[in-house]
């Protein structure tokens, strides 16, 4: 993704897949999303968000709200305000 970018910042990022393929992407996001940017992970089983909200806080993101619908959930998450680029 980061080359299809050529540099560019996405708004909006959509991620409908499983969490162990987002979670090997999320170290990355900073790359990708602009930092006023929100994405969008979709594709995490309910039992897999508290533990996901954690890794997520670790990398700087903050879940703004989290949907549920019968196994699934969404989550809308956003850069933690103040905190720049981190590049690992």
């Amino acid at each position: 993704l980061e080359s299809k970018m050529k540099g560019e910042l996405c708004r909006i990022l959509l991620c409908n897949t499983l969490a162990p393929v987002i979670e090997s992407i999320l170290p990355r996001f900073h790359r990708v999303i602009h930092p006023s940017g929100k994405a969008f992970l979709s594709g995490l089983l309910v039992e897999e968000v508290p533990r996901f909200k954690s890794l997520l806080e670790s990398f700087g993101w903050e879940a703004n709200s989290v949907v549920l619908k019968g196994r699934w959930s969404l989550i809308e998450l956003s850069k933690v305000a103040g905190l720049g680029r981190i590049d690992l």
